[in-house]
């Protein structure tokens, strides 16, 4: 059973210490990495899955002004083996935040090609259409 706990720092680092997916591999030699870490939990609610004390998923929304956000996710290889009850948290998850921050505009960015159609397939799950290269969710 997955339990969602308060996002921290910490837990981004554990998927990219330990169980990274390959699209986000690159993040490790990234010179902004911890301060994007950080700036997760500083500028907007984030919460962290997690199943058996491993981190399964990070992900919340960037507040950008009021009524404008930006969502992110950090997911690990364990994701996979939690994908229903992941998708399904997730979902509540963001409903909660737009409700709560009052939000009218919810953007993603993720990237386009061969190894992101799972990113994308994410996106369009919990409600988000794609418009051009952003995908945006009507809240």
């Amino acid at each position: 059973m997955i339990e969602i706990i308060p996002y921290e720092p910490i837990h981004a680092y554990e998927i990219i210490e330990r169980n990274v997916r390959e699209q986000e591999i690159h993040l490790r030699d990234a010179p902004d990495w911890e301060e994007t870490a950080k700036g997760w939990k500083d500028y907007g609610p984030a919460f962290t899955m997690v199943v058996d004390n491993q981190v399964v998923a990070c992900a919340g929304v960037t507040i950008l002004e009021p009524g404008m956000g930006e969502a992110w996710s950090l997911l690990s290889t364990l994701f996979y083996k939690h994908v229903k009850t992941a998708f399904k948290e997730m979902k509540e998850r963001l409903d909660w935040i737009v409700k709560e921050h009052k939000l009218h505009t919810l953007r993603a960015f993720v990237k386009k090609g061969k190894g992101f159609e799972a990113s994308c397939h994410l996106l369009q799950h919990l409600g988000f259409t794609e418009d051009m290269v952003v995908f945006r969710r009507k809240c």
